[in-house]
């Protein structure tokens, strides 16, 4: 039988004062200077009075709007009446709420009809440096695990896995049932142009994100992606037992088929039934289509409890979503994202195997990073005019990185060592000079940076897709 979803025991107030305390300050950092804002539901009422001790105790100038459920469906069926769109029209008080907010806290219930609201909330204009925490169910198993996170911990691990998936343009993933049968799952990732999401739950200056943190993912093609998976971990509203488990199928990025792993009906196959007729009731084309990879990271979540917000931050899991990617800043729209996750699964990176059963290689990864910063000096670009993207690089914690910026999820991935990350600070501010520099006149006068070849400088910059390579005249050149 599946297990519908049940929180753990309960937190006393004290501790909840301090999960709310450990947002604030770990997510957001919040200090006096900010304006912050509170949306909510019912589905705070059990937590409100901490959150209220929480802000009160750290002086914060705080905001609650309080969003009825009754209200949002209100909302939804506006939406609909308007044609069927997806597209919320928040009240004018909100949007001015939100435009006058330098921090802010979605905690609207994690349901699938009330998606698009949390979406509108969460997308609706704000000021350029604010922090958007959202926290979708908020139970004492979210707040356990906010008090309880190893954050330095969490963010190296988003990080490492980020650098991973931004290195990888092919991925094999295995699943298994409770009777060791494998199943494999292949997709085309499309490196670094295909820029990896960051999940680590310390929001940075014009970022969002979700909590509780711990998660690394990407959206791949979808049209890549063939072959079956095993949903063995959860799904929306249900934990999978053994001998429970869902099979998978898709083919050319959609979902073709579902069956029990070990027998022909089992309660989850009742989930993508009703999204299938769902999808048809909306006229939604791609509530089936492949939407998401991640990996979740978060080593004090362990357990499961089919809330998809949470489990997919749950360590030696992998998760894949079906339905809406546009969220995340890809061409996949649609009524649902839905989260499932697998346990313990195996996943193969450009055919090196970073994740077996669970557990993430960490020597190979090492390895990897270590041999990251091996590009050849000879230049590999040939004579082209160049500058540098500017949104995709920036200095991060005093160390000059590749700037991950999907969907206003901002964070930054070390791309090499010590040594050679302070030489292309050098080569970065000398190519500010220029709007457009030609490479032949740019190396024949800066041939090396901090006693390193500007040609292989220029291929890291290069192979981060931090540099801009145009065939067109520079309007400027150093000679």
């Amino acid at each position: 039988m599946e297990v519908l979803i049940e929180h753990s025991s309960e937190l006393n107030e004290e501790e909840q004062v301090k999960a709310f305390q450990a947002l604030l300050s770990k997510c957001l950092n919040l200090g006096r200077k900010d304006n912050f804002l509170v949306i909510y539901d019912e589905s705070l009422t059990d937590f409100l009075e901490a959150l209220e001790r929480a802000v009160v105790t750290d002086s914060v100038s705080t905001t609650l709007i309080f969003l009825p459920r009754r209200y949002q469906e209100f909302l939804m069926r506006d939406s609909r009446s308007r044609g069927g769109s997806d597209k919320i029209d928040l009240p004018a008080s909100i949007i001015a709420a939100i435009a006058a907010s330098t921090a802010i806290l979605n905690i609207l219930d994690a349901t699938p009809d009330n998606a698009p609201v949390r979406k509108a909330v969460n997308h609706t204009p704000r000021p350029q440096n604010c922090r958007l925490a959202t926290i979708p169910g908020v139970s004492a198993d979210v707040l356990r695990a906010i008090l309880q996170a190893p954050t330095d911990d969490i963010v190296s691990a988003c990080e490492e896995m980020a650098w991973l998936l931004g290195e990888a343009t092919s991925a094999e993933l295995s699943s298994f049932d409770s009777q060791e049968r494998e199943y494999r799952l292949t997709l085309e990732l499309g490196g670094w142009e295909n820029e990896p999401v960051m999940s680590p739950g310390v929001l940075l200056p014009g970022s969002w994100g979700n909590v509780p943190p711990g998660e690394t993912f990407c959206c791949p093609p979808h049209t890549t992606v063939d072959g079956s998976i095993c949903i063995n971990g959860s799904i929306p509203g249900h934990v999978i037992s053994p001998g429970n488990e869902v099979i998978l199928q898709f083919r050319n990025g959609k979902l073709t088929a579902w069956t029990g792993a070990q027998r022909p009906h089992v309660p989850a196959l009742e989930f993508f039934q009703r999204q299938k007729e769902r999808g048809a009731s909306n006229k939604d084309e791609h509530w089936n289509t492949f939407a998401e990879l991640g990996i979740g990271l978060n080593p004090r979540i362990t357990e499961l409890t089919g809330n998809p917000l949470f489990d997919e931050k749950a360590i030696r899991t992998v998760h894949i979503a079906i339905g809406d990617n546009s969220v995340f800043g890809d061409d996949v729209s649609s009524y649902i994202h839905e989260d499932l996750v697998t346990r313990e699964p195996s996943l193969r990176l450009n055919g090196q195997l970073v994740m077996d059963r669970g557990t993430i290689n960490r020597s190979l990864v090492a390895t990897l990073r270590g041999k990251g910063a091996s590009l050849p000096d000879e230049l590999v670009l040939g004579d082209a005019v160049i500058h540098l993207r500017e949104g995709r690089i920036g200095l991060h914690n005093g160390v000059l990185s590749r700037r991950l910026s999907k969907a206003q999820r901002v964070n930054y991935v070390r791309m090499t060592s010590d040594a050679i990350t302070e030489a292309l600070n050098e080569l970065c501010e000398s190519l500010r000079t220029f709007h457009t520099v030609h490479i032949a006149a740019f190396l024949k006068i800066n041939p090396t940076f901090g006693g390193i070849s500007t040609g292989r400088l220029l291929n890291v910059l290069h192979h981060y897709r931090v540099l801009g390579v145009s065939p067109t005249t520079p309007t400027r050149s150093p000679l």
